[in-house]
Protein backbone atom coordinates (compact mmCIF):
# COMPACT_ATOMS: atom_id res chain seq x y z
CA UNK A 1 0.00 0.00 0.00
CA UNK A 2 2.83 2.80 1.11
CA UNK A 3 4.74 1.91 -2.28
CA UNK A 4 1.55 2.73 -4.47
CA UNK A 5 1.36 6.16 -2.58
CA UNK A 6 5.26 6.86 -3.49
CA UNK A 7 4.73 5.70 -7.01
CA UNK A 8 2.46 8.60 -7.49
CA UNK A 9 5.21 11.32 -6.44
CA UNK A 10 8.25 8.96 -7.39
CA UNK A 11 9.72 12.11 -9.46
CA UNK A 12 9.05 14.73 -6.98
CA UNK A 13 10.97 12.04 -4.51
CA UNK A 14 13.74 12.18 -6.53
CA UNK A 15 14.21 15.47 -6.55
CA UNK A 16 14.32 15.90 -2.89
CA UNK A 17 16.57 13.00 -2.37
CA UNK A 18 18.96 14.78 -5.45
CA UNK A 19 18.66 17.97 -3.66
CA UNK A 20 19.80 16.95 0.03
CA UNK A 21 22.29 14.47 -1.77
CA UNK A 22 23.71 17.94 -3.36
CA UNK A 23 23.73 19.63 0.01
CA UNK A 24 25.33 17.24 2.07
CA UNK A 25 27.99 16.28 0.02
CA UNK A 26 30.28 19.53 0.48
CA UNK A 27 30.70 21.43 3.83
CA UNK A 28 30.33 24.98 2.14
CA UNK A 29 26.85 23.83 0.90
CA UNK A 30 25.97 23.18 4.51
CA UNK A 31 27.26 25.79 5.74
CA UNK A 32 25.37 28.53 3.40
CA UNK A 33 22.30 26.01 4.19
CA UNK A 34 22.71 26.56 7.68
CA UNK A 35 23.29 30.00 7.19
CA UNK A 36 19.69 30.22 5.37
CA UNK A 37 18.17 28.05 8.70
CA UNK A 38 19.39 30.52 10.97
CA UNK A 39 18.03 33.56 8.88
CA UNK A 40 14.82 31.75 9.05
CA UNK A 41 15.20 30.99 12.74
CA UNK A 42 13.61 27.17 11.88
CA UNK A 43 14.32 24.79 14.87
CA UNK A 44 15.50 22.42 12.80
CA UNK A 45 19.66 21.66 12.26
CA UNK A 46 19.94 19.14 9.45
CA UNK A 47 18.57 17.32 6.13
CA UNK A 48 18.31 13.11 6.44
CA UNK A 49 18.96 11.15 3.49
CA UNK A 50 16.80 7.86 2.54
CA UNK A 51 17.77 4.33 2.17
CA UNK A 52 16.01 3.81 -1.13
CA UNK A 53 15.16 -0.09 -0.21
CA UNK A 54 13.41 1.11 3.34
CA UNK A 55 9.87 3.13 3.06
CA UNK A 56 10.12 4.45 6.19
CA UNK A 57 13.39 5.82 5.83
CA UNK A 58 12.35 7.48 2.39
CA UNK A 59 9.05 8.84 4.43
CA UNK A 60 11.42 10.52 7.26
CA UNK A 61 13.88 12.40 4.58
CA UNK A 62 10.41 13.61 2.78
CA UNK A 63 9.06 14.42 6.44
CA UNK A 64 11.99 15.99 7.86
CA UNK A 65 12.75 18.01 3.83
CA UNK A 66 9.04 19.44 4.28
CA UNK A 67 10.11 21.47 7.48
CA UNK A 68 13.28 23.25 4.97
CA UNK A 69 10.26 24.03 2.31
CA UNK A 70 11.08 27.58 2.47
CA UNK A 71 14.68 27.48 2.48
CA UNK A 72 15.36 25.21 -0.84
CA UNK A 73 14.16 27.92 -3.37
CA UNK A 74 16.69 30.49 -0.96
CA UNK A 75 19.51 28.27 -1.30
CA UNK A 76 18.75 27.99 -5.32
CA UNK A 77 19.12 31.74 -5.40
CA UNK A 78 22.58 31.53 -3.88
CA UNK A 79 24.06 28.44 -5.79
CA UNK A 80 22.79 28.22 -9.61
CA UNK A 81 24.23 24.69 -9.82
CA UNK A 82 22.12 23.68 -7.38
CA UNK A 83 18.90 21.99 -10.02
CA UNK A 84 17.30 20.10 -7.81
CA UNK A 85 14.77 22.19 -6.18
CA UNK A 86 11.53 20.91 -5.94
CA UNK A 87 8.63 22.97 -7.49
CA UNK A 88 5.29 24.21 -5.57
CA UNK A 89 3.84 21.46 -6.89
CA UNK A 90 5.74 19.33 -5.89
CA UNK A 91 6.09 20.16 -2.16
CA UNK A 92 2.17 20.26 -1.82
CA UNK A 93 2.10 16.37 -3.37
CA UNK A 94 4.76 15.61 -0.83
CA UNK A 95 2.86 16.92 1.98
CA UNK A 96 -0.52 14.84 1.36
CA UNK A 97 1.26 11.92 0.59
CA UNK A 98 2.68 12.01 3.96
CA UNK A 99 -0.13 12.49 6.15
CA UNK A 100 -1.08 9.22 5.04
CA UNK A 101 2.38 7.80 5.29
CA UNK A 102 2.92 9.68 8.83
CA UNK A 103 -0.12 6.46 9.92
CA UNK A 104 2.00 3.68 8.29
CA UNK A 105 4.51 4.80 9.92
CA UNK A 106 3.27 5.03 13.42
CA UNK A 107 1.51 1.83 12.83
CA UNK A 108 4.60 -0.03 11.47
CA UNK A 109 6.74 0.84 14.83
CA UNK A 110 4.41 -0.56 16.65
CA UNK A 111 3.54 -3.67 14.81
CA UNK A 112 7.27 -4.22 14.04
CA UNK A 113 9.15 -3.04 16.76
CA UNK A 114 11.96 -4.99 18.29
CA UNK A 115 10.29 -6.67 21.14
CA UNK A 116 7.87 -8.04 19.07
CA UNK A 117 4.54 -7.20 20.76
CA UNK A 118 1.85 -9.78 21.43
CA UNK A 119 -0.65 -10.04 18.77
CA UNK A 120 -3.75 -8.58 20.08
CA UNK A 121 -2.19 -4.95 19.30
CA UNK A 122 -2.77 -5.49 15.41
CA UNK A 123 -6.33 -5.23 15.14
CA UNK A 124 -6.43 -1.56 16.39
CA UNK A 125 -3.80 -0.43 13.82
CA UNK A 126 -5.47 -1.78 10.91
CA UNK A 127 -8.94 -0.39 12.01
CA UNK A 128 -6.91 2.78 12.21
CA UNK A 129 -5.68 2.73 8.74
CA UNK A 130 -9.08 1.46 7.38
CA UNK A 131 -10.26 4.62 8.97
CA UNK A 132 -7.56 6.67 7.18
CA UNK A 133 -8.18 5.61 3.48
CA UNK A 134 -12.09 5.49 4.05
CA UNK A 135 -11.87 9.23 4.99
CA UNK A 136 -9.30 10.28 1.76
CA UNK A 137 -11.20 8.48 -0.84
CA UNK A 138 -13.83 10.79 -1.40
CA UNK A 139 -11.01 13.71 -0.98
CA UNK A 140 -11.75 16.70 -3.59
CA UNK A 141 -8.00 16.24 -4.27
CA UNK A 142 -8.19 14.26 -7.44
CA UNK A 143 -4.39 13.21 -7.04
CA UNK A 144 -4.97 11.99 -3.43
CA UNK A 145 -8.03 10.46 -4.36
CA UNK A 146 -6.74 8.71 -6.57
CA UNK A 147 -3.60 7.33 -5.17
CA UNK A 148 -5.47 6.24 -1.90
CA UNK A 149 -8.19 4.11 -4.12
CA UNK A 150 -5.34 2.53 -5.31
CA UNK A 151 -4.19 1.76 -1.67
CA UNK A 152 -7.76 0.55 -0.74
CA UNK A 153 -8.16 -1.38 -3.16
CA UNK A 154 -4.33 -3.38 -1.94
CA UNK A 155 -6.66 -3.24 1.72
CA UNK A 156 -9.65 -4.93 0.72
CA UNK A 157 -7.92 -7.42 -1.58
CA UNK A 158 -5.47 -8.79 2.09
CA UNK A 159 -7.97 -7.94 4.85
CA UNK A 160 -10.96 -8.50 2.64
CA UNK A 161 -12.20 -11.28 4.88
CA UNK A 162 -12.15 -11.74 8.44
CA UNK A 163 -8.48 -13.04 10.04
CA UNK A 164 -9.79 -15.58 13.04
CA UNK A 165 -6.17 -15.56 14.59
CA UNK A 166 -5.91 -11.35 14.97
CA UNK A 167 -9.31 -11.13 16.53
CA UNK A 168 -9.01 -14.37 18.88
CA UNK A 169 -6.28 -12.52 20.26
CA UNK A 170 -7.60 -9.05 20.79
CA UNK A 171 -10.37 -11.03 22.43
CA UNK A 172 -8.56 -12.23 25.33
CA UNK A 173 -7.34 -8.96 25.83
CA UNK A 174 -8.46 -8.18 29.13
CA UNK A 175 -9.02 -4.77 28.17
CA UNK A 176 -10.97 -4.81 25.37
CA UNK A 177 -12.89 -8.60 25.17
CA UNK A 178 -15.64 -8.56 22.53
CA UNK A 179 -16.15 -4.78 22.80
CA UNK A 180 -13.18 -4.81 20.22
CA UNK A 181 -15.57 -6.57 17.95
CA UNK A 182 -18.15 -4.39 18.19
CA UNK A 183 -15.85 -1.29 17.45
CA UNK A 184 -13.73 -2.29 15.21
CA UNK A 185 -15.80 -4.37 12.69
CA UNK A 186 -18.40 -1.76 11.76
CA UNK A 187 -15.22 0.51 10.59
CA UNK A 188 -13.48 -2.68 8.33
CA UNK A 189 -16.72 -4.08 7.42
CA UNK A 190 -20.28 -2.92 6.30
CA UNK A 191 -23.14 -3.74 9.00
CA UNK A 192 -24.13 -7.27 7.52
CA UNK A 193 -20.33 -8.24 7.30
CA UNK A 194 -19.51 -6.74 10.73
CA UNK A 195 -21.87 -8.90 12.09
CA UNK A 196 -21.57 -12.14 10.00
CA UNK A 197 -18.03 -11.78 11.30
CA UNK A 198 -18.58 -11.45 14.85
CA UNK A 199 -20.33 -14.69 15.09
CA UNK A 200 -17.76 -16.62 12.98
CA UNK A 201 -15.21 -15.41 15.78
CA UNK A 202 -17.85 -16.04 18.88
CA UNK A 203 -18.04 -19.59 17.09
CA UNK A 204 -14.62 -20.19 16.74
CA UNK A 205 -13.30 -18.99 20.15
CA UNK A 206 -15.80 -21.14 21.65
CA UNK A 207 -14.76 -24.24 19.40
CA UNK A 208 -11.27 -23.66 20.36
CA UNK A 209 -12.21 -23.31 24.29
CA UNK A 210 -13.82 -26.47 24.17
CA UNK A 211 -10.86 -28.87 22.51
CA UNK A 212 -8.62 -27.19 24.87
CA UNK A 213 -11.39 -28.65 27.48
CA UNK A 214 -11.41 -31.66 26.39
CA UNK A 215 -7.45 -32.01 26.43
CA UNK A 216 -7.40 -30.89 29.76
CA UNK A 217 -9.82 -33.07 31.32
CA UNK A 218 -8.00 -35.98 29.55
CA UNK A 219 -4.54 -35.02 30.60
CA UNK A 220 -6.50 -34.93 33.98
CA UNK A 221 -7.89 -38.18 33.91
CA UNK A 222 -4.41 -39.76 33.40
CA UNK A 223 -2.93 -37.95 36.11
CA UNK A 224 -5.83 -39.28 38.28
CA UNK A 225 -5.84 -42.87 36.96
CA UNK A 226 -1.92 -42.77 37.92
CA UNK A 227 -2.15 -41.21 41.06
CA UNK A 228 -4.98 -43.95 42.68
CA UNK A 229 -2.56 -46.91 40.96
CA UNK A 230 0.36 -45.42 43.02
CA UNK A 231 -2.35 -44.95 46.41
CA UNK A 232 -3.57 -48.84 45.70
CA UNK A 233 -0.17 -49.92 45.54
CA UNK A 234 0.71 -47.90 48.67
CA UNK A 235 -2.08 -49.06 50.71
CA UNK A 236 -1.91 -52.86 49.80
CA UNK A 237 -4.90 -54.05 47.32
CA UNK A 238 -7.36 -56.32 48.69
CA UNK A 239 -6.77 -55.88 52.26
CA UNK A 240 -9.59 -54.36 55.22
CA UNK A 241 -12.63 -53.83 54.58
CA UNK A 242 -14.84 -51.90 51.57
CA UNK A 243 -15.70 -48.51 51.95
CA UNK A 244 -19.55 -47.23 50.70
CA UNK A 245 -18.15 -45.77 47.77
CA UNK A 246 -16.55 -48.86 46.21
CA UNK A 247 -13.42 -47.98 46.97
CA UNK A 248 -10.64 -50.52 48.75
CA UNK A 249 -9.18 -49.00 51.99
CA UNK A 250 -6.82 -50.19 54.88
CA UNK A 251 -8.36 -50.11 58.00
CA UNK A 252 -4.96 -48.43 59.12
CA UNK A 253 -4.88 -45.61 56.12
CA UNK A 254 -5.32 -41.99 56.79
CA UNK A 255 -8.94 -40.59 56.65
CA UNK A 256 -7.78 -38.58 53.82
CA UNK A 257 -6.99 -41.25 51.35
CA UNK A 258 -11.09 -41.57 51.10
CA UNK A 259 -11.48 -36.97 51.37
CA UNK A 260 -9.01 -37.23 48.36
CA UNK A 261 -10.88 -39.78 46.16
CA UNK A 262 -14.19 -38.15 47.06
CA UNK A 263 -12.54 -34.80 45.76
CA UNK A 264 -10.96 -36.38 42.71
CA UNK A 265 -14.47 -37.86 41.45
CA UNK A 266 -16.85 -34.05 42.23
CA UNK A 267 -13.79 -32.25 40.50
CA UNK A 268 -14.34 -34.54 36.98
CA UNK A 269 -18.11 -33.14 36.67
CA UNK A 270 -17.84 -29.82 34.56
CA UNK A 271 -19.70 -26.70 36.05
CA UNK A 272 -22.50 -25.50 34.80
CA UNK A 273 -20.60 -22.16 33.85
CA UNK A 274 -17.17 -22.08 31.79
CA UNK A 275 -14.49 -19.39 32.05
CA UNK A 276 -15.15 -18.50 28.97
CA UNK A 277 -18.68 -17.37 29.99
CA UNK A 278 -17.12 -16.21 33.32
CA UNK A 279 -14.44 -14.29 31.51
CA UNK A 280 -17.08 -12.32 28.99
CA UNK A 281 -19.25 -11.59 31.93
CA UNK A 282 -17.01 -9.75 34.08
CA UNK A 283 -16.19 -6.18 32.96
CA UNK A 284 -13.50 -5.12 31.36
CA UNK A 285 -10.15 -4.61 33.05
CA UNK A 286 -9.46 -1.23 33.73
CA UNK A 287 -5.67 -0.72 32.99
CA UNK A 288 -3.89 1.50 35.90
CA UNK A 289 -0.86 1.72 33.85
CA UNK A 290 0.15 2.98 30.48
CA UNK A 291 -2.11 0.95 28.00
CA UNK A 292 0.66 0.92 25.80
CA UNK A 293 2.64 -0.91 28.29
CA UNK A 294 0.09 -3.16 29.45
CA UNK A 295 1.31 -6.95 28.74
CA UNK A 296 -1.44 -9.41 28.37
CA UNK A 297 0.24 -12.52 28.66
CA UNK A 298 1.04 -11.19 32.31
CA UNK A 299 -2.11 -10.66 32.74
CA UNK A 300 -3.18 -13.85 32.39
CA UNK A 301 -0.56 -15.58 34.24
CA UNK A 302 -1.36 -13.61 37.04
CA UNK A 303 -4.99 -14.80 36.62
CA UNK A 304 -4.22 -18.28 35.56
CA UNK A 305 -5.33 -20.27 38.64
CA UNK A 306 -8.50 -18.10 37.82
CA UNK A 307 -8.57 -19.42 34.58
CA UNK A 308 -6.38 -22.68 34.38
CA UNK A 309 -8.24 -23.92 30.51
CA UNK A 310 -8.64 -20.29 29.28
CA UNK A 311 -4.91 -19.24 30.06
CA UNK A 312 -3.65 -22.29 27.64
CA UNK A 313 -5.63 -21.07 25.19
CA UNK A 314 -4.74 -17.24 25.93
CA UNK A 315 -0.71 -18.19 26.41
CA UNK A 316 -0.69 -20.04 22.97
CA UNK A 317 -2.76 -17.58 20.83
CA UNK A 318 -1.22 -14.06 22.29
CA UNK A 319 2.69 -15.60 21.88
CA UNK A 320 2.06 -16.53 17.95
CA UNK A 321 4.10 -13.30 16.64
CA UNK A 322 2.15 -10.76 14.03
CA UNK A 323 4.95 -10.89 11.35
CA UNK A 324 7.21 -13.54 10.47
CA UNK A 325 9.61 -11.01 8.91
CA UNK A 326 12.62 -9.78 10.60
CA UNK A 327 11.23 -6.31 11.26
CA UNK A 328 15.47 -4.87 12.09
CA UNK A 329 16.35 -5.85 8.39
CA UNK A 330 13.51 -4.59 6.51
CA UNK A 331 12.04 -1.60 8.48
CA UNK A 332 13.95 -0.42 9.89
CA UNK A 333 14.79 3.09 8.91
CA UNK A 334 18.48 3.12 9.78
CA UNK A 335 21.01 3.19 7.10
CA UNK A 336 23.20 -0.48 6.52
CA UNK A 337 25.53 -0.18 9.48
CA UNK A 338 27.07 -3.25 10.45
CA UNK A 339 27.81 -2.35 14.60
CA UNK A 340 30.88 -3.43 16.08
CA UNK A 341 30.15 -7.10 16.90
CA UNK A 342 30.00 -7.98 13.39
CA UNK A 343 33.04 -5.75 12.53
CA UNK A 344 35.16 -6.72 14.78
CA UNK A 345 36.77 -10.26 15.42
CA UNK A 346 38.09 -10.90 18.66
CA UNK A 347 41.72 -12.32 19.13
CA UNK A 348 40.90 -15.71 19.90
CA UNK A 349 38.40 -16.27 16.67
CA UNK A 350 41.05 -14.81 14.62
CA UNK A 351 43.35 -17.13 15.64
CA UNK A 352 41.22 -19.85 15.28
CA UNK A 353 40.10 -19.13 11.69
CA UNK A 354 44.14 -18.84 11.09
CA UNK A 355 44.76 -22.30 12.51
CA UNK A 356 41.85 -23.49 10.61
CA UNK A 357 43.41 -22.38 7.36
CA UNK A 358 46.78 -23.84 8.07
CA UNK A 359 45.13 -27.20 8.66
CA UNK A 360 42.73 -26.99 5.54
CA UNK A 361 46.00 -26.49 3.63
CA UNK A 362 48.49 -28.95 5.69
CA UNK A 363 45.48 -31.82 5.42
CA UNK A 364 45.12 -31.38 1.58
CA UNK A 365 48.52 -30.35 1.14
CA UNK A 366 47.92 -26.97 -0.27
CA UNK A 367 50.92 -24.24 0.03
CA UNK A 368 50.09 -20.86 1.26
CA UNK A 369 49.78 -17.76 -2.01
CA UNK A 370 52.91 -16.10 -2.52
CA UNK A 371 52.31 -12.88 -2.31
CA UNK A 372 53.99 -12.04 -5.86
CA UNK A 373 50.82 -14.38 -7.21
CA UNK A 374 48.96 -12.36 -9.52
CA UNK A 375 45.91 -14.08 -9.38
CA UNK A 376 44.64 -15.62 -5.85
CA UNK A 377 43.97 -19.36 -5.69
CA UNK A 378 40.74 -20.65 -4.71
CA UNK A 379 40.24 -23.45 -2.75
CA UNK A 380 37.10 -25.61 -2.55
CA UNK A 381 37.06 -27.74 0.75
CA UNK A 382 35.21 -30.86 0.40
CA UNK A 383 32.08 -31.69 2.87
CA UNK A 384 34.12 -34.14 4.91
CA UNK A 385 37.20 -31.41 5.98
CA UNK A 386 34.80 -28.68 6.80
CA UNK A 387 32.82 -30.95 8.67
CA UNK A 388 36.00 -31.61 10.59
CA UNK A 389 36.52 -28.05 11.29
CA UNK A 390 32.98 -27.99 12.65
Amino acid sequence: MVQDGLSQIRHSIKYVRDGVYYINQSKSRLQIFSEIVQKLQLPHKKLILDCKTRWNSTYEMLATALKFQSVFPRYFERDRHFTSCPLEEDWDKIQKVCEILKVFNVTTSIILGFEYPTSNKFLAELCKVKVLLDKHAEDENEFLRTMVMKMKGKFDKYWGECNLLIAIAVVLDPRCKMRVLDYAFPKIYDDLDARVHSTIVWDALYELYKEYVAASQSSTNQHMSATRQGRGKGSGSGSGSGSSSGTNVDDDSSGWLDLMNYVDVIETVAPEKSELDSYFEEPCYKCQVDYEAFDALKWWQANSLKYPVLCKVAHDILAIPISTVASEATFSARSRVIDNYRSRLSLDIVQALLCGGDWCRSQLGLMKMDESDEEPLEITLPISSVEGIE
